[in-house]
């Protein structure tokens, strides 16, 4: 078995949310997994660069194999000099670094100089800044399609990270032949399953059915997720609209427009008003804490993840799995290859074509409680494949391919 030495890898999350994830966040969740995976095999010497709200450090201190850099986004002084960039970005003085980042280079100083390797998460942007000051090998870990557009900005960024690893095999298609295929590699994101399955214990009980008052007969949809008109909630009301018109069902929404502590935007007014004729069959639970989670998925009977724009990956829909719950989704993007055809429908996006598909996949399951039991178990075995474990192993490898090449790389040099 080879050995390797530990890797002196930087870290540098997206900066609008901190780790640990208290304040949720996908790509903070899937860091905060990496780094516990590093906790009890320290196959890497990590510091993670992150937001931090006003004294909240305390928080990180159960990890001892991980500093952290944390940028306090939202002291007055961090959030004066954002304003000011607003300004100067307004009025045309030039393109002006975001104000996180430059923080954390600020902070860093000589020492960027220190690591192996750098990993930059979903924010191909500050590649640029950082190539100024750091030579070394870059990575981007790649969560969402910023990339798709063939611009010279975009190609430029592209040329300037020495690797990419992407969270599906459709966020690589966007970047087939703009890079060296060599360059490009699969990065499948995870989650704890058994977080999630029901057959074990929950760690938080706030939700259930009985403190929703839904009863025993009546079949639950859920939607988990960012509250956007982008992400298909409006579509989802007007289709469960019809589908309370047949059958005794429950629409749960959990989630905001935003993050955490995120007050309603004109999407959420909407989506209220649209579902206000339906009384309580529609429950807007707001946003809802990641450990608490669970027991809002295993109150449902079936997941729906909507989407009308292509998704990196789709973690809720593979939390839904992981809870047992079949997912009806539209398929777009990364979904596809969360779901399939045995655990999970496929949704036309077209909206009559949508509303019609919909009260069919419902009525369907609905009156027939095997197949949905036959789906729930076929669901948590399909989520394994995307455990925390694997996951975690994989990136872990990936990590130490690259600073293989990395090394390589400086020898040629």
């Amino acid at each position: 078995m080879t050995i390797y030495p530990a890797i002196k890898l930087l870290l540098i999350s997206p900066g609008r949310l901190p780790i640990p994830a208290y304040e949720g966040g996908a790509v903070e969740n899937l860091l905060e997994i990496f780094l516990e995976f590093n906790e009890a095999h320290q196959h890497f010497e990590i510091l993670c660069a992150s937001a931090s709200p006003l004294c909240q450090e305390g928080l990180a201190a159960g990890f001892k194999k991980t500093s952290f850099l944390y940028i306090k986004t939202r002291s007055l002084r961090f959030l004066v000099k954002k304003a000011l960039f607003k300004v100067v970005r307004f009025f045309g003085f030039g393109l002006i670094e975001d104000v996180y980042f430059q923080e954390v280079l600020r902070n860093l100083g000589k020492k960027i100089h220190d690591f192996d390797l750098v990993v930059i998460e979903n924010t191909p942007e500050y590649i640029l800044p950082l190539r100024k000051v750091y030579k070394g090998y870059v990575i981007l870990h790649l969560h969402n399609n910023y990339l798709y557009q063939k611009t010279h900005l975009n190609e430029e960024i592209i040329r300037s990270f020495d690797e990419i690893y992407g969270v599906s095999d459709f966020i690589l298609s966007q970047l087939q032949n703009r890079i060296d295929s060599q360059r490009m590699h699969l990065l499948y994101n995870g989650i704890k399953v058994g977080k999630f399955n029901p057959k074990n214990p929950l760690e938080d009980c706030r939700y259930s059915r009985a403190s929703l008052n839904i009863r025993p007969d009546e079949f639950v949809i859920l939607y988990a997720g960012r509250v956007a008109e982008s992400k298909g909630i409006m579509l989802l009301i007007d289709a469960f609209k019809k589908l309370a018109k047949i059958y005794p069902a429950r629409l749960i929404i959990a989630g905001a427009p935003a993050f955490k502590n995120s007050s309603d935007d004109d999407c959420m007014v909407g989506a209220r008003a649209l579902a206000a004729d339906l009384a309580d069959r529609v429950i807007f639970l707001g946003y809802v804490d990641y450990d608490a989670m669970p027991s809002v998925y295993r109150i449902a009977d079936i997941g729906v993840v909507p989407s009308l724009q292509p998704e990196g990956f789709g973690l809720t829909a593979l939390e839904h799995l992981a809870a047992g719950n079949p997912v009806a989704t539209t398929g777009l993007g990364g979904l596809s290859e969360v779901i399939d055809c045995a655990t999970g429908y496929l949704l036309p996006i077209a909206s009559d074509a949508f509303i019609d598909k919909f009260v069919a996949i419902i009525g369907h399951l609905y009156e027939n409680p095997e197949l949905q039991k036959s789906m729930s178990r076929l669901a948590i075995a399909r989520a394994e494949r995307f455990s925390d474990s694997i996951y975690s192993q994989r990136f872990k490898s990936l990590l130490q391919e690259s600073f293989a090449r990395a090394v390589a790389k400086k020898r040629h040099i």
